[in-house]
């Protein structure tokens, strides 16, 4: 994490960078599989602690939402 703070620094306070834009889609991009594998890994110790647990139980659907939310383990949606 030390090395993404330092990334967002030299975004946020120095003006001469080349393509910040591109920087910031690429911030994005490492975000989310970071949250995937998060979700991931939530529904491996999901299946650990309830070895008969479905392993699309980790899935959620939100009030009129048409598709699946995901959610972390503490049960709060992601993205």
């Amino acid at each position: 994490m030390d090395c993404w703070a330092s990334i967002e620094h030299e975004l946020k306070y120095k003006h001469d960078i080349a393509n910040p834009e591109l920087m910031q889609q690429e911030l994005k991009h490492c975000s989310d599989q970071i949250a995937s594998t998060d979700l991931s890994l939530s529904t491996l110790k999901e299946l650990i602690l309830t070895p008969n647990a479905d392993p699309d139980a980790n899935f959620n659907t939100s009030a009129g939402a048409e598709k699946p939310v995901a959610s972390d383990c503490r049960g709060i949606p992601l993205g």
